[in-house]
């Protein structure tokens, strides 16, 4: 009956071991999702200078969009404005 009792005991070890690793590998798996999923876009809140020296918003652009806008700039009424985005 003694080897009986050690093999319950090794079968138990045997299954805690795997639900450690399953449970380790799904927890870098979620990591792993959350870094990918938050490290796509470069967004930034956008304005350029009007000729009377004030800024007007013009809201947030992302990837893409947001090197355009800066790229080309905003047009208003036929004339083009250097857009900056992000910090100041």
């Amino acid at each position: 009956m003694l080897p009986e009792k050690v093999n319950n005991k090794q079968i138990h070890k045997s299954k805690i071991t795997i639900m450690k690793t399953k449970s380790i590998l799904g927890i870098a798996l979620l990591g792993l999702a959350v870094v990918s999923f938050s490290s796509c876009k470069k967004c930034g809140e956008c304005h350029y200078d009007a000729a009377d020296g004030s800024e007007v918003e013009i809201g947030e652009y992302c990837g893409d969009d947001l090197e355009a806008i800066e790229s080309s700039g905003y047009v208003v009424n036929g004339e083009t404005f250097t857009v900056h985005c992000g910090e100041h």
